[in-house]
């Protein structure tokens, strides 16, 4: 399975964390250095010292904790630790506070307050609404504050415009932030479900696809391991399938398909999930004991027997032949699929449209 079973929002957001954790750092500390060198040419003679020596010294180590969050954010499979990825947008979140007002007060202009759409854009990069609004509440706090304190230094020049100048300023930054808050909000929820859609379920019959079947198998290995749940493995194969789509063609083919993985949703009713193992394949893991998951499988079974599908008004008798294998203690992932599979096999060769368990044979 590739990229260990994540979505592609996951996928993004784990390339993205190793690039932004150091990409940020690194322009403060470009900011620092511009500062410094403008500072020597003879420039921002007013900021003290002092002042341009801290804002140097946390703009490095800014840069050393990014550096640290990137050489120890993945997990042996590769994949960024939830709560390094947790820690790193809070550490994000604070610096660019901390880095805004340093700024704000270092080098006060009136102009500056324009750059604070920046900082929230760096945050709508993890496609993160909350950590847009955490960014936005804490740069608009904070130019409020700074009118307060330095208001000849920050605000309009005060004319005949200045009340309108401070007005569209707020309308440009609300409509700003609120812009990058909404538009993150939408791709966060609609854009992620969608290509969560496209990745981890088949277009045909709207099940799990195999992408996601190590996924789930791994927990429920792990939940079984721990006493917490047992569960069954089920595999489904269509008999003779391959006559439907001779005898009907494959658009016949693809509603008998759709049809019965129907069928097997409705049949286990919320106990467990279903996969679109290949072809004509199923797949269940049912979070059920041995005997009552025989008894769910045969109910599947006789379900699609006794399902007329009507094509091209002709009807079309189906049947399934189903293998189980049931946890044991030791299983992986590679023996439960094989022992399920066996025990299809083996339905297959005496007689079809059954179920077969190693404990039922």
């Amino acid at each position: 399975m590739d990229n260990n079973g994540l979505t592609p929002i996951e996928i993004y957001i784990n390339k993205v964390f190793k690039f932004i954790i150091i990409v940020i750092p690194s322009i403060t500390l470009s900011a620092g250095a511009t500062v410094s060198l403008l500072r020597i040419l003879g420039f921002y003679n007013d900021v003290p010292d002092w002042t341009i020596i801290i804002f140097d010294i946390t703009c490095i180590i800014y840069t050393l904790i990014g550096f640290y969050f990137r050489n120890n954010c993945e997990d042996e499979n590769g994949i960024i630790k939830p709560k390094v990825l947790r820690n790193g947008k809070i550490f994000l979140l604070i610096l660019c506070f901390i880095q805004w007002n340093f700024i704000s007060y270092m080098v006060p202009s009136r102009g500056i307050w324009a750059y604070s759409l920046f900082f929230a854009t760096l945050a709508a990069v993890f496609l993160d609404s909350k950590m847009v609004a955490c960014a936005s509440i804490e740069i608009v706090l904070s130019i409020f504050v700074s009118w307060l304190i330095i208001p000849d230094r920050l605000l309009p020049v005060r004319d005949e415009f200045f009340i309108p100048e401070v007005i569209l300023r707020l309308v440009l930054l609300f409509l700003g932030l609120g812009s990058i808050w909404a538009v993150t909000g939408l791709i966060e929820k609609g854009l992620a479900n969608e290509l969560t859609k496209i990745a981890d379920y088949d277009s045909l019959t709207m099940l799990r696809n195999r992408r996601r079947l190590d996924v789930f198998l791994n927990d429920a290995l792990k939940k079984a391991g721990n006493n917490q749940q047992n569960f069954s493995l089920i595999m489904i194969d269509l008999d003779d399938f391959k006559l439907v789509n001779d005898n009907y063609g494959h658009s016949c083919g693809d509603e008998v398909l759709k049809d019965v993985a129907g069928i097997i949703c409705d049949g286990i009713d919320g106990k467990g999930d279903v996969f679109r193992y290949g072809g004509e394949e199923m797949l269940i893991i049912l979070y059920e004991d041995a005997e009552e998951t025989m008894l769910l499988a045969d109910n599947i079974r006789c379900n699609v027997e006794n399902h007329k599908i009507i094509y091209d008004d002709k009807e079309i008798a189906i049947t399934i032949t189903i293998g189980i294998a049931n946890y044991e203690k030791g299983d992986t992932i590679d023996s439960l699929i094989k022992r399920a599979d066996d025990n299809l096999y083996y339905g297959k060769k005496n007689g079809k449209n059954c179920v077969i368990s190693h404990e039922f044979k």
